[in-house]
């Protein structure tokens, strides 16, 4: 559907304008990939709201939008996965940092963020930046995106604990979203892996 709708949306721009034809399949992915993210971010906010916790479907999309945008990470094979995985990994996050709050306390709570900051940053080292065959990076491009990444996460990172000392509990959510993005470089690059040893 979404292709659908940039293919008519990219037809009426270049009937209506005088730009360059062989620009024509750039403006159309432009739009799928506008729509598409504009529709991740309505699905997020509308389920904060259902949650009662629009501040968490904001911090989520800012941590995940920014920190991915320079380290990468799983892309699905259709617009509708990508949607429903994007849904479905805030879901995750907002439930499973619920549960760490009522089940982990104290200074095994602060731990256990530690860890999981640790653990989470070992894949961004690592592997980051995952490049989209779309939107291939230069070598030095690659660097400063990597770099960019490393900082982002270490700065989200002690903001995080800082929520979390100051009692309040969008610590550990943080910290969770962090982890999200770099479960999902973890997924793209076994599947990568899986797809180059069956070439």
């Amino acid at each position: 559907m979404i292709k659908q709708i940039s293919l008519k949306i990219a037809n009426f721009i270049f009937k209506n304008t005088k730009l360059d034809t062989e620009l024509f399949e750039v403006y159309k992915y432009g739009i799928e990939i506008t729509i598409s993210t504009l529709l991740n971010i309505f699905w997020i906010i509308a389920a904060s709201m259902v949650l009662s916790d629009v501040i968490s479907g904001i911090i989520f999309l800012a941590v995940f939008i920014s920190l991915r945008s320079f380290v990468g990470g799983y892309h699905a094979k259709t617009y509708f996965m990508c949607n429903a995985l994007f849904l479905l990994t805030y879901l995750l996050v907002y439930y499973i940092s619920s549960i760490m709050l009522v089940l982990v306390e104290g200074e095994l709570f602060s731990r256990l963020l530690t860890i999981l900051i640790l653990l989470g940053i070992i894949p961004i080292i690592a592997f980051a930046p995952i490049q989209h065959k779309n939107k291939p990076l230069s070598k030095k491009q690659s660097r400063i995106s990597r770099i960019i990444g490393i900082v982002m996460f270490i700065l989200i990172s002690i903001t995080a604990l800082a929520f979390h000392y100051g009692d309040i509990r969008y610590g550990s959510f943080t910290v969770m979203t962090l982890v999200s993005v770099s479960v999902l470089i973890i997924i793209e690059v076994l599947k990568s892996g899986r797809r180059k040893s069956n070439d």
